[in-house]
């Protein structure tokens, strides 16, 4: 279906199925006509729905309808992980594989975001193995909340370059087709609003140049941030990567501001280049849509 006013020229996205432009959203336990009510004006731009921890204690029934939701319009229904974390500790990996089955989710994230340890190469290929046995998409995750046991960084500002593109890959490595990066991990290094991505924004870019910024969907964090704080660096990210950079973690309800972000036509108030950068270039360059707009007047160093 085309967009609504599709006569007027703004940044296209790139249709579905697309790698590029992601846009993963946090399923909280949102009711499901609600849901249903938002999947039928934002179902294309939406790729995939983490439905997971939140909604652990929810009634199974409508977790399943939940589910059957999603996929009617076309999009992946992920568990995050923390439920596989715990299904891994307890030992219930298959029959947890084969809950998830049953209840139609279709990917599944392979982590140790919440342990106090990360897994070695060998039990995330381990595992993948075993979830692709079950015909599960995969997706990895890198980066922890926390500073303490977290091996990609230095310390609790500083990311370790390496160690995080090399983690990355090694997700890629074992199968998985996007790696998120923990959006509490990215704060951490360009503060909560963008206000240290002058001085530290350069240790993100280096390492999504080492593995290709299409592998990785960031995070934002979702619940501990205001809304202007997810919007500045929402803003960075397309700032610092272009408008089909891959966002992970957007509550369902807030798809339509990420979606005027990624068009250049919102205001974020508190972000570099944040009034309407489309509209203002498109205005100082006559019209149409101008290259590289979402360029701020000084690049992210």
């Amino acid at each position: 279906m085309p967009r609504t006013f599709e006569f007027l020229e703004i940044p296209e996205r790139p249709p579905k199925p697309r790698t590029t432009g992601l846009t993963t959203t946090a399923d909280i336990g949102a009711p499901n006509s609600f849901v249903e009510g938002v999947l039928e004006l934002w179902h294309e731009v939406i790729d995939a729905v983490k439905v997971s921890a939140f909604n652990l204690t929810a009634d199974d029934k409508a977790v399943r309808e939940k589910i059957a939701l999603y996929r009617k319009w076309g999009i992946d229904a992920q568990i995050g992980g923390p439920i596989l974390e715990l299904a891994r500790i307890q030992g219930k990996e298959r029959e947890t594989l084969e809950r998830m089955k049953d209840m139609g989710y279709t990917s599944l994230e392979i982590s140790a975001e919440a342990l106090p340890n990360q897994h070695t190469k060998e039990e995330e290929a381990e595992f993948a193995a075993l979830a692709r046995e079950f015909g599960f998409l995969l997706h990895g995750e890198v980066g922890k909340k926390f500073a303490d046991g977290d091996r990609l960084r230095h310390s609790e500002h500083e990311l370790n370059i390496e160690a995080a593109a090399n983690e990355i890959q090694m997700y890629l490595d074992v199968g998985c087709d996007f790696v998120y990066f923990e959006g509490h991990l990215l704060r951490a290094i360009i503060g909560d609003s963008a206000e240290y991505a002058d001085e530290r924004g350069h240790q993100i870019v280096e390492m999504a140049e080492r593995v290709g910024v299409d592998k990785i969907v960031w995070e934002v964090p979702f619940t501990y941030l205001s809304y202007a704080q997810k919007r500045i660096l929402q803003h960075w990210l397309v700032s610092a990567f272009g408008p089909d950079v891959n966002v992970g973690n957007v509550m369902i309800d807030e798809i339509p501001e990420l979606e005027v972000i990624r068009c250049g036509m919102f205001p974020v108030f508190g972000a570099k280049g944040g009034d309407h950068p489309f509209l203002v270039k498109s205005a100082n360059s006559g019209g149409g849509v101008p290259a590289e707009w979402w360029k701020i007047a000084e690049p992210v160093s």
